[in-house]
């Protein structure tokens, strides 16, 4: 096909709505059979090499996260104790979700999110396990994020076009 000889291709995203509607998405991937696309992605390249510049760490990102995240993403203090104990790539996988919003790279729904079920919603044993604090109040996270590996999920809350970070961890007990 032609398309291969472009640095970019367009292909459609389909993911599936909390109406178990297909909704398409068309996006740009970029595409390097060629040198010479090579050159065209270098503003990409450079901003890969500045985010590992960065070098977030699970033993620095509680002393400089508004500076790793500060306009968009705001890490709820439950998550101090979190990051200390989930396994690195987990971390790695989270923080590359997040910094991709910080930056505005991407949306929170271009991750496979979902809000909880009812069930969860109206157990009080089960909702509690999703309270987190938001500006000194407990908070109800229903939203959660599934692109990490091994089940793991981030919890987030919106706010004013802030993203409450409040749970970053295993599945949270269904039961």
């Amino acid at each position: 096909s032609d398309e291969w000889g472009n640095s970019n291709i367009d292909i459609q995203k389909k993911s599936i709505d909390e109406s178990a509607n297909i909704i398409k998405t068309p996006i740009s991937v970029k595409h390097a059979s060629k040198k010479a696309h090579l050159s065209s992605h270098q503003n990409f390249f450079n901003a890969l090499e500045e985010e590992a510049r960065l070098d977030i760490t699970k033993e620095n990102l509680w002393l400089k996260k508004d500076s790793f995240f500060p306009e968009i993403i705001i890490f709820c203090p439950e998550i101090e104790q979190q990051i200390k104990t989930i396994d690195k790539t987990i971390f790695t996988v989270a923080i590359s979700i997040l910094r991709d919003i910080e930056r505005n790279q991407k949306k929170i729904t271009d991750f496979n999110c979902s809000p909880e079920s009812q069930t969860v919603s109206q157990k009080p044993k089960l909702k509690r396990r999703r309270m987190f604090t938001v500006d000194g109040e407990r908070k109800f996270f229903t939203n959660h994020i599934k692109s990490l590996p091994s089940k793991y999920r981030m919890y987030f809350f919106e706010k004013e076009n802030k993203i409450y970070i409040g749970y970053i961890g295993k599945h949270l007990p269904l039961q």
